[in-house]
């Protein structure tokens, strides 16, 4: 197999910069230690990047840059926030069709387009969106794992997926993200999720973490990879393992079978345009908003109840990993007093509900 996401990822950021199309949030850490888990909080304090003009200056301008990324989104981008927050006339915005051309990385089969992240807490931060308009609410099908393996493969790091508003989706068009890291070990629940993992009798099929005080389905991936199989192979298996791990929700955890039904059937509805296409479409609002964390050794799926933590604080995909980002220090101050858990367990659902 051909490698060559890492070095495209590299010559596009190096373009990306260049013409003043993506720009670094800069942030503070602080690690907050709870029950074992060395959650990483994240604190915004500016962009790195300036806006410039064509000539190379500094862009002045009595508008301010837009503000902070919400946790919610995972640093999607600033500039997506301000276009999804803008519908007029019953209609969405799309910013994927067409995408900015300067943020292009490649194209990732089947059916998929590699893009960076426009504003990024982490640099090279990437979006694997599908090329056609597909719901952000309708199941993964095996393409968009194929193309998320395609990825994970060639560039190590985490993906992600926020399916609907309540779990952090703040975009319609369907994607997954990726932000790189050294290694799995880089997540900061991955020691509790090895360490379930080998307690368990069954060596097989979903298990959850004991030390997590929210519903949530794991299963592993480590038998998945081999030089042998193709992407399409890869991702035909991840997405049967995304399905057993949708069905542990539902039979194990709790959720309603009924909606569940109706999810799965609306999620094989043909896809609509989406620039001029409704922005309330009741036949794509799903009841089961989740989000999906993948690495090459597991891959977790976390049921959501609300958006936000005390009606502040946003919390998506990354959250349930180990990374907080707070949009001020007051925020970062409650996630500290609270704790991470319980932020965790009040946007997500507790055991006990």
């Amino acid at each position: 197999m051909q490698l060559w996401l890492a070095d495209a990822v590299a010559r596009a950021v190096v373009h990306a910069r260049a013409k003043g199309a993506i720009f670094g949030i800069e942030t503070t850490s602080t690690v907050v230690l709870d029950h074992g888990i060395p959650f990483l909080v994240r604190i915004v304090s500016s962009l790195r990047d300036k806006p410039v003009n064509e000539q190379g200056e500094s862009a002045a301008s009595s508008e301010e840059p837009p503000g902070p990324v919400d946790a919610a989104d995972g640093a999607l981008g600033l500039a997506e926030r301000a276009a999804t927050s803008h519908v007029e006339l019953g209609v969405f915005p799309d910013p994927f069709l067409p995408y900015e051309e300067d943020l292009y990385v490649g194209d990732v089969p089947p059916a998929h387009v590699c893009l960076l992240n426009k504003f990024n807490v982490v640099e090279g931060h990437l979006l694997v969106v599908t090329r056609a308009f597909r719901e952000q609410t309708h199941l993964l099908d095996s393409g968009d794992c194929t193309a998320i393996w395609h990825c994970l493969r060639q560039y190590p790091g985490l993906g992600f997926y926020n399916s609907g508003k309540v779990a952090g989706a703040s975009q319609r068009h369907k994607h997954l993200q990726l932000i790189p890291l050294a290694g799995v070990e880089a997540v900061p629940i991955h020691e509790k999720v090895e360490e379930a993992a080998r307690s368990r009798e069954e060596q097989t099929g979903c298990f959850v973490v004991p030390a997590l005080p929210f519903k949530h389905a794991i299963i592993g991936m480590h038998d998945l990879y081999s030089e042998s199989k193709s992407d399409a192979e890869i991702g035909a298996a991840m997405h049967s393992r995304y399905m057993q791990l949708l069905h542990f929700t539902i039979e194990e955890l709790g959720v309603p079978a009924s909606s569940w039904m109706a999810w799965e059937a609306r999620s094989h509805h043909p896809p609509a345009s989406a620039v001029g296409h409704p922005a309330n479409d009741s036949e794509t609002a799903h009841p089961f908003p989740y989000n999906l964390l993948l690495t090459s050794n597991w891959m977790m799926l976390v049921p959501r109840r609300h958006e936000k933590f005390l009606g502040d604080i946003s919390v998506n995909a990354l959250g349930f990993a180990g990374f907080l980002l707070a949009k001020n220090e007051s925020q970062r101050d409650l996630i500290v007093k609270h704790g991470p858990l319980k932020v965790l367990a009040q946007v997500g659902i507790p055991w006990n509900h």
